[in-house]
Formats: structure tokens, sequence, C-alpha cells
């Protein structure tokens, strides 16, 4: 039996035909996940029944939950194939104006004229981590593409990565979490500037794709 992506499968059980009839004799096979092929053999069977040559297949005993099996012309080769599932996942980088305030008078010592909260944007970069791990290219969040057409500032940048696998090698489920970073937020941070990283809920995809 031959596999293609058999993350999840531990073990399948499979049944030896006689001339298209079950005879009862089953086999599990198991293996690695990252092994091509699991074989297994039923030996001292009969040759012939009735004078004819007896023809052997194997069939699964029950196919492995999303997985698709075909049977090769011989009857005696399962490949079992899996589309893994996949997910959005979608990083923010969010700019808190409420932490910087701003106020603009008249003169050195007149009346004040406005006051907002606006904190300064600059350019960083998003880098998706997998278990921790660094996946794919850097992405470029410029700071220049916060300005809304009404003038103001979106508080808050968003990309996300399509179709990146929901599971491991092993069926773990994978962890994705990002890293932001950049020369000039360096510079920010030195400024007195703070950055957090908010993980208290972690992304828990509703719909797999």
């Amino acid at each position: 039996m031959t596999q293609t992506a058999m993350a999840s499968v531990r073990s399948v059980e499979v049944e030896l035909f006689a001339n298209g009839v079950a005879t009862g004799k089953t086999k599990t096979l198991t293996g690695g996940s990252t092994d091509s092929a699991w074989t297994t053999s039923w030996e001292l069977q009969d040759v012939y029944k009735n004078g004819k040559p007896i023809e052997y297949t194997v069939k699964l005993v029950k196919t492995p939950n999303d997985y698709d099996a075909t049977t090769d012309a011989s009857g005696l080769n399962i490949t079992l194939s899996h589309d893994p599932a996949t997910i959005n996942v979608t990083g923010k980088v969010i700019w808190d104006d409420k932490s910087e305030a701003h106020y603009q008078y008249d003169s050195q010592y007149g009346d004040l004229v406005k006051s907002w909260y606006q904190i300064e944007r600059t350019d960083v970069y998003m880098q998706l981590l997998v278990n921790g791990q660094p996946y794919g290219e850097l992405v470029k969040i410029p700071g220049a593409d916060y300005t809304l057409d009404d003038g103001s500032l979106a508080n808050y940048a968003a990309y996300t990565w399509n179709n990146v696998y929901v599971h491991e090698n092993e069926g773990e489920t994978n962890v994705y979490t990002i890293a932001v970073f950049s020369d000039p937020l360096t510079a920010l941070l030195n400024d007195g500037y703070t950055q957090s990283y908010d993980f208290s809920k972690p992304y828990e995809p509703k719909h797999y794709h």
C-alpha cells in the first residue's frame, strides 16, 4: 500500500479477497508518517480452486476519514491520498493612537487651538511564525498606507496568509503567531514607544479549506 500525505493515519486494516470473495483474513498495517509505503503479505495461500488459478486482491476494511483510496489494476496495491486541511491566517499591526496626545496652541503661551490623539506610523515588516519558526517571506507594511479617504489614519493594518496548513507532519495542530520589526520601529521603541503582542486569544479557524 502506498500513501500520500498520510500525516494523521497511524494504521490501516486490509482484508484479503479470493476471486472477489472476502476471506476474513485481515492484517493491520502500520508505519511512519514519512514512509512512502506500508506492506504486508499472506503466506501459504491456495493457488488453485476447482482447477483454476485464484485471483487474490486486497481491500481496505475502512478508509480513513478525509482520505481517498484507489486500487491499481493488480488489485494488490492501494494508494491513499489526502488533501491536507488549510486555513487563512490574518495578522494585524495595531497603532494605539490613544497612547499619544498632541496639542496645538495659537502661540507659545496662547490658547489651545486643537488637540488630538495619534501615534506615529512607520514602515514595519511582519513575519509569520509556525510553531515559533519563520514561515514564508517577510511582508512589508508601509507606514504611509494608513491614510483613509477622509484624511484620517486607520489604526491598524492587516495581512492574510492564505492556505497554510492546519497540521504538522504527525498530526499536531500548528500554532501561528507573527513577529513585527523594522529599523524605524526600533528607533521609535528606543524613543519611548512600547510594543506588545496579544496572543491571549489564539487563532482558531472556524472553517477548513
